[in-house]
């Protein structure tokens, strides 16, 4: 059991195996469960939510209404609105521009008269290139390692 990790190639593999194990199981849970995380700095927010299989980012240059620097939210999927954002905030976002292509959202626009940045990213997209990569890095035999060939000749003694 010991010889299967020598190598860079195993150990590597078996992180992104984990990796892959870890965006599953979120993506599994936000087919149910929303999470979201509010954390406020100085003038900034970020608010991170997983929902309906996706991981959504929105960067928010301004501070809301709570005290708590950050804040954990839960809800049901069924309850989720067609941007958990607003759910947060309590305002309509008015975009600028936005782009919109088989599950990734990226865009950015205003709420509350404030500048907004917001990401989603599909967990498929994250998961399957994991996967594949630590399967290649398991299952890939490694190349045996030959000798490196000297190329100067050998002096011979006494010259």
């Amino acid at each position: 059991m010991g010889e299967f990790f020598h190598g860079w190639r195993r150990k590597a593999g078996c992180v992104t195996l984990v990796l892959a194990t870890v965006f599953m199981l979120g993506w599994i849970r936000s087919m149910g469960i929303s999470d979201g995380a509010v954390i406020q700095f100085v003038a900034l927010t970020h608010v991170l939510i997983s929902t309906d299989g996706h991981f959504r980012w929105m960067c928010h240059s301004g501070n809301f209404p709570t005290s708590d620097r950050i804040t954990h939210l839960q809800w049901p999927v069924e309850q989720a609105v067609e941007h958990p954002f607003i759910a947060i905030v309590g305002g309509e976002i008015e975009w600028q521009w936005r782009c919109r292509w088989r599950g990734f959202d990226i865009g950015e626009g205003h709420i509350i008269g404030l500048p907004l940045n917001a990401w989603a990213i599909p967990y498929w997209s994250v998961v399957l290139p994991l996967t594949a990569l630590s399967a290649f890095l398991l299952l890939s035999k490694p190349r045996k390692s030959t000798p490196k060939k000297l190329t100067e000749p050998i002096p011979a003694e006494g010259a």
